[in-house]
């Protein structure tokens, strides 16, 4: 009757809902591994653990999300820390139940809420929101496009030199966007230590982190 009587307002209210639900934390099973990634790349990996072969049915079985997040990090409490979302592109279960995939990184966010599912042998899930990087402020913009010219001089020297089509093959290709941009940056960077990564990933200031690489 309310589609029938006032449809614009169903409608309204239909996407102030699908808005409101946007902002529902999001769950998702948790791959922990000591190697930081950033969106764009890819990754394989070799899964033999119970939980990780659970992790696996699930998602590509039973719910069908085909996505887990990827934390970087073995701490007891893991709120707060920054997770990526792997999304899997081919997966192939042996005979013996071990798990070998490709998957992409797609996103990243912000670990609200951590939990160990019961007998599941220590298959954690995680609570996500999204996490994004501040609009650069009007007073910084001449210096933040510097910025973002010296990352893109940096780019076209590894191209000149042949560097790039091998980084792009693991990384990504190089993103138009500047905040997509940054983070790509420092995903390449290979003489960069993994805390100082894992501190511009979670990082929401493009222009310190394009600083941190340029």
């Amino acid at each position: 009757m309310c589609i029938d009587l006032l449809p614009e307002k169903y409608q309204e209210r239909l996407l102030e809902a699908e808005e409101v639900k946007m902002l529902w934390p999001k769950e998702y099973p948790i791959f922990f591994y000591n190697s930081v990634v950033f969106p764009g790349s890819s990754i394989s990996l070799h899964l033999f653990e119970h939980r990780y072969k659970t992790m696996m049915h699930r998602i590509m079985n039973i719910n069908a999300s085909r996505t887990f997040a990827y934390v970087c990090s073995f701490s007891n409490s893991i709120a707060g820390e920054v997770a990526v979302l792997a999304e899997v592109e081919e997966c192939e279960f042996l005979h013996d139940g071990r798990v070998l995939l490709e998957a992409k990184i797609k996103s990243r966010h912000i670990i609200t809420d951590a939990y160990i599912e019961d007998g599941s042998e220590g298959l954690h899930y995680a609570r996500l929101r999204d996490l994004q990087d501040e609009p650069v402020a009007e007073e910084n913009k001449s210096e933040f496009q510097q910025l973002l010219q010296q990352g893109r001089a940096l780019v076209s020297d590894m191209r000149d030199l042949g560097f790039l089509s091998q980084l792009q093959s693991v990384h990504g290709d190089e993103p138009r966007c500047s905040e997509s941009f940054s983070l790509w940056l420092v995903s390449i960077a290979k003489t960069m230590k993994t805390p100082d990564k894992m501190a511009l990933l979670k990082c929401t200031n493009t222009e310190e982190r394009l600083r941190g690489v340029t």
